[in-house]
């Protein structure tokens, strides 16, 4: 028989186990799309192929998109350390506020999507940025 406590304590562990696969979700998707990403930006600014040749070729603007994403890459490979670490929630307050940069970025200056010619890459950014801050922060 499982009394009182023992079904918090089982609710602690569901809701610790869920945290750990938010923090690992989240970790994936920042390490697969800004690899994928900083590739088309390479490919596109140096030999002007893949999806994003037409905007960056030789483009000076390739610089901050590169760099961004590379951040991207970088806040992934601590993510993947926090979900097996402890001190969880300072981890999800910190994923929640790099969501809240990136989309928060996304929104301020999306007249650079239409710009650029990247209107489906903004809303489907923006919405995966959306959806991560309230995963963390639920």
């Amino acid at each position: 028989m499982i009394t009182q406590s023992g079904r918090a304590g089982l609710k602690r562990q569901n809701i610790s186990r869920v945290g750990k696969y938010v923090l690992l979700l989240d970790a994936s998707f920042l390490l697969v799309v800004g690899t994928v990403q900083q590739l088309f930006e390479l490919l596109g600014h140096f030999a002007g192929i893949g999806p994003h040749a037409k905007t960056f070729f030789r483009s000076p603007y390739t610089l901050g998109f590169f760099e961004a994403h590379g951040m991207a890459v970088l806040n992934a490979i601590v993510l993947y350390r926090a979900a097996f670490g402890g001190k969880r929630p300072f981890w999800h307050l910190y994923a929640a506020a790099v969501h809240v940069l990136l989309g928060g970025a996304n929104l301020l200056f999306w007249p650079s999507f239409k710009h650029f010619h990247m209107l489906r890459a903004g809303i489907g950014a923006t919405a995966a940025h959306g959806f991560f801050v309230f995963a963390h922060a639920s």
